[in-house]
């Protein structure tokens, strides 16, 4: 059963493969000469944060509501139980622990570098938050960011209401 399921997924792939590859046409682009014509009305310089910030908005829109639902999920899980850890697996925690201290701070620089730059270059908000996100990963799965009481109701409220200004700021916009 396994081997008929996986000639099939490889068939299907195979054949989606040759159907992208000779069967679809490549379009023109127009993206950039469009861009460039709105450019003045995005309120910013550079086009690829002008694509982010004004032409894409419900893509970032659905982008912190993915980000608000990963952290839900990460504050839902338990924390470890030290005392039931392998000496194998106290090992490779210090080794994580030792790579998060030299990371995180690292994190922090290179999202302020990334918000930075994205108001003349490539880069910004999203990109920084995803970097810091990053070093607030790595810093709760060693340990040294400890979890949040996500049965406390002021925290469900404030990421409620986080995503609801966000929600608002776009309907405003809208109008």
């Amino acid at each position: 059963m396994r081997a008929l399921a996986a000639a099939l997924g490889i068939t299907l792939g195979v054949w989606l493969a040759g159907l992208v590859a000779f069967a679809v046409p490549v379009p023109e682009p127009q993206l950039p000469a469009q861009v460039g014509e709105r450019i003045a009305d995005s309120g910013v310089a550079h086009p690829i944060t002008a694509v982010l910030l004004n032409f894409r908005s419900y893509d970032t829109l659905l982008e912190v509501a993915v980000l608000l639902a990963a952290l839900v999920a990460m504050l839902a899980a338990p924390p470890s139980d030290r005392a039931a850890l392998s000496s194998r697996a106290l090992r490779t925690e210090r080794v994580l622990l030792s790579f998060a201290r030299v990371l995180a701070p690292l994190t922090v620089l290179v999202s302020g570098y990334l918000l930075w730059a994205g108001s003349y270059q490539p880069g910004g908000a999203f990109q920084a938050g995803a970097v810091l996100a990053a070093g607030g990963v790595l810093l709760r799965l060693s340990g040294r960011l400890p979890a949040l009481p996500l049965h406390a109701a002021w925290l469900r409220w404030l990421l409620a209401a986080g995503l609801a200004v966000f929600v608002a700021v776009a309907l405003a916009g809208l109008a």
